[in-house]
């Protein structure tokens, strides 16, 4: 059997030069450029094949042996980190997209691959990596029926059910024949944009920021409301996984069957609009499909959910698609990622190795059936660290290949399978190291054999280095066709440190799973349960990934229920799905996963943008910190298995600061831009930053020093710039929480805002609001209770020049009469915030 061109050297072992710079690219890129060579060098029927788990980052894939047209080549999907604002990049001519503060994403020809080295600004280069979908095979749970105010339409005037807020999902599609996804009213779609990114094209193109001329794998079509209504749009999901999803986070439970009442399965944010990108499932495709969402909301808020991920990358939030992730995370943009389903598979080991010891890593491969072809087979393992450690491995018969220390790599080809150590030099952006073993199909038909497989490491630094290795990824199935079972054991397994990527992305909130539901009535009137003694109501979910991340910070950040979750069934998956999981009305299904637990969190974010569009993750955060549940199943929060605790919908959308904000302006006096408030009091230890924005719900950054005071507070801009107009105040209290004053607009003629004391007040049957302002604007009046809750919108409305009067009967958004007391009235105009206080009397 003849070898293929990388095989045919036994051990290739390659020393870095001494003095010479770390490469650019990851492990995982030169991997795919040395195999796009050997493909592309390959004779006719050469036994050689690019491998299958990568193909999605590879466009113009070549076939061996068969030479490509003129001005052909392959062109790679590449997420690259950046110092310069990719002035570089651009400068090179390759094709660039979703450029953010950080990252850009760009294809790259195979034969300009060399150029990333000396590209200027280039600091790391990663392969577009593939995803799955975290899916394991509530409402009331939750709180979230008391937040809507009544448990079906019509809710009531003021009540929080996602109206006017932007839920996007990344997913596998949704079923637009779905009646949860509709308007009752007139059966016309909640879903006002979606892009199917594996859609082949011919009916309509897809969104013009993402055309097919550019290298990409896909690029698919877009459809928006209008389209879908008019039953034009051909997207279905055959997985089921997304419409699953799509229900649980805006699901409006109007569909039904089998006489079966209506509104059992409602989604926490039911009237909240609705977007998807049927994704493609590479890192690149997830980036693009975000952004697409972001800018498709316009000025709405919105939330993005992504119950997908995987456990390639640092597990520290620094990989090029959590910082991308995090660049595009902001005000009224925020992103929710399911913690991943590897809580109890034992596919990261851990040690802390003395200096000048080696331990070893078993790594137990199951039985598997020989997929038709080369490197379809493989299990790929990354290991990252912070010294000076060699790398070796050996197959169950113990042949082996090392020790390959830093800057080298090498392949060993064994009759037990081949084995690959690449342990060369790379920028990371911690300065840690990586290294990657490969145990995979080298030559055809010489898979790595089931049994244990050791990875060898030796700490060649003076102090303890610890050593984390996660099982990535495993293309090995077995003869059904589902995945083997590849498991790290012995002493250095460990089940913490398991968050996936995006999840793991600083600005990215990570979503655990726990356990609400053992048993259900299925749509065959018999009732069944889980086997797993382990699943009780209310512990965490057995696969829920904990944290903490790899550099000791906390995740996930709440939990929310995952395991027996009816939601929405899509009628586009072939052959339907068994009765034992299909529920009695015939149109809603039962699932489990950490995809199940994010949309919960997706659709409470939705219910608090309602009330507070301009939130960012750090003030969501803080939500969640402070309503989140605690119980004998969660012990002491916050931890890395419940995060801050269970997540309770009714205290996180009902959550306030106290009112002591009375006022808050940006003007113009002179030549000099004044940021000015003013506060009922100031806690000690309590530090105030001013920002500014291009947009209102744009990417703030700080221009102020950090500032102190009493209850008084002006601060001049000593460089306004007229492109960022939008002004805001950042609070960090002692105790680590973060708000916000604003923001508020600079405008080049300032409109003068007068609000005056209501009358009269106290009061008893009504009051009467008035203000005036100089010019016509959009005005907000709403009354406030003392901790800042909201208790009713006067006025949101385009308003003339002049005195405009509201008046207050004391009765709220919900219909029910305010309790006596003291209650707070806030005006809110582009320009300026005021707040007076007014008494509803016995």
């Amino acid at each position: 059997m003849k070898r293929s061109c990388w095989a045919l050297i036994a051990i290739l072992v390659a020393p870095l030069l001494m003095g010479a710079a770390p490469s650019r690219l990851s492990h995982q890129v030169r991997y795919v450029q040395r195999s796009l060579d050997q493909v592309m060098q390959a004779k006719p029927n050469a036994e050689v094949a690019f491998p299958s788990a990568f193909r999605g980052a590879v466009s113009n894939l070549p076939e061996p042996g068969i030479p490509m047209e003129p001005g052909i080549e392959p062109v790679i999907s590449l997420i690259v980190v950046h110092s310069d604002g990719a002035a570089g990049l651009r400068a090179s001519g390759l094709s660039l997209s979703t450029v953010t503060e950080r990252t850009a994403i760009v294809r790259v020809p195979h034969s300009r691959l060399g150029e990333l080295e000396t590209i200027p600004g280039v600091f790391r280069a990663e392969l577009s990596l593939p995803t799955k979908l975290l899916l394991e095979t509530s409402i009331s749970e939750t709180g979230a029926s008391q937040v809507h105010g009544a448990d079906a339409p019509p809710y009531p005037k003021g009540s929080r059910t996602g109206l006017g807020v932007v839920v996007g999902l990344v997913d596998s599609g949704i079923d637009l024949s779905h009646a949860d996804f509709e308007n009752d009213s007139d059966n016309t779609t909640r879903i006002t944009h979606l892009w199917d990114q594996n859609d082949p094209g011919g009916l309509t193109g897809p969104p013009p920021e993402y055309p097919c001329n550019s290298g990409r794998s896909y690029c698919g079509a877009e459809w928006n409301k209008a389209s879908i209504d008019a039953g034009q749009a051909r997207q279905t999901d055959t997985v089921g996984h997304g419409t699953h999803v799509a229900s649980c986070a805006v699901g409006d439970g109007s569909a039904t069957g089998n006489g079966r009442p209506a509104y059992q399965y409602v989604g926490v944010a039911p009237e909240a609009d609705i977007m998807m990108v049927n994704t493609f499932f590479t890192n690149d495709a997830i980036i693009e499909g975000v952004e697409y969402m972001f800018d498709r909301a316009g000025k709405k808020a919105a939330v993005v959910n992504l119950s997908l991920g995987s456990q390639f990358g640092p597990h520290d939030g620094t990989s090029a698609l959590d910082l991308a992730l995090t660049d595009l995370s902001g005000p009224g943009r925020i992103i929710v990622a399911a913690s991943g389903n590897e809580g109890d598979l034992a596919i990261h080991a851990e040690a802390v190795i003395p200096a000048g010891e080696t331990r070893t890593f078993p790594l137990v491969i199951g039985s598997h059936t020989a997929q038709v072809g080369a490197n379809n087979d493989f299990t790929w393992c990354e290991a990252w660290f912070d010294g000076n450690v060699s790398f070796s491995a050996e197959s169950p018969n113990g042949q082996g290949l090392g020790p390959l220390g830093p800057g080298q790599d090498g392949q060993q080809n064994t009759s037990q399978g081949s084995i690959i150590i690449d342990n060369t030099i790379t920028n990371t952006v911690t300065g840690d190291r990586e290294a990657c073993i490969i145990f995979t199909d080298a030559i055809q038909n010489q898979v790595p054999v089931a049994g244990t497989w050791n990875i060898m490491a030796t700490n060649n630094s003076a102090s303890p280095v610890e050593v984390d290795i996660w099982m990535g990824l495993s293309t090995l199935r077995t003869g059904s066709g589902g995945l083997a079972d590849v498991q790290f054991s012995g002493e250095t397994v460990s089940f913490s440190e398991m968050i996936s990527s995006p999840a793991s992305a600083e600005k990215v909130i990570a979503v655990g799973a726990y356990v609400t539901k053992r048993n259900w009535t299925a749509s065959d009137n018999n009732t069944y349960g889980y086997s797993d003694s382990s699943i009780q109501p209310g512990v965490l979910a057995p696969f829920s990934s904990q944290g903490p991340l790899r550099n000791d910070v906390m995740k996930p950040e709440i939990v929310a229920p995952g395991i027996g979750i009816s939601a929405a069934l899509s009628d586009d998956i072939p052959g339907g799905v068994p009765a034992n999981v299909r529920m009695r009305d015939g149109v809603h299904v039962l699932n489990q996963g950490t995809s199940q637990a994010a949309p919960h969190v997706a659709g409470t974010v939705a219910l608090i943008l309602q009330d507070n569009p301009n939130y960012d993750y750090d003030a969501i955060v803080n939500v969640f910190s402070n309503t989140a549940r605690s119980d004998v199943n969660t012990g002491t929060v916050p931890n890395n298995a419940f995060g801050y605790g269970k997540l309770d919908v009714f205290a996180a959308v009902g959550h306030a600061v106290p009112v002591k904000l009375l006022n808050l302006f940006a003007k113009w006096e002179s030549d000099r831009a004044v940021i000015g408030w003013e506060l009922s009091e100031t806690e000690s230890g309590t530090v105030f930053r001013v920002e500014r924005a291009s947009e209102e719900r744009g990417s703030f950054s700080a221009v102020s020093d950090p500032l102190v005071g009493g209850s008084h507070f002006r601060w001049t801009d000593p460089a306004p710039k007229p492109a960022e107009p939008w002004y805001r105040v950042r609070v960090s209290q002692r105790d680590g929480t973060t708000g916000f004053f604003g923001p508020v607009r600079l405008d080049g003629v300032a409109n003068l805002v007068r609000l005056w004391q209501n009358a009269p007040n106290p009061f008893q049957a009504q009051t009467v609001v008035a203000f005036e302002m100089d010019q016509p604007g959009r005005a907000v009046v709403e009354i406030l209770d003392i901790q800042g809750r909201l208790i009713k919108t006067l006025l949101d409305q385009d308003v003339s020049a002049g005195r405009t009067e509201i008046s207050w009967d004391g009765v709220s958004d919900f219909g029910q009469p305010s309790a006596a007391g003291v209650y707070f009235y806030r005006l809110i105009t582009q320009g300026t915030i005021q707040v007076k206080r007014l008494i509803l009397a016995e």
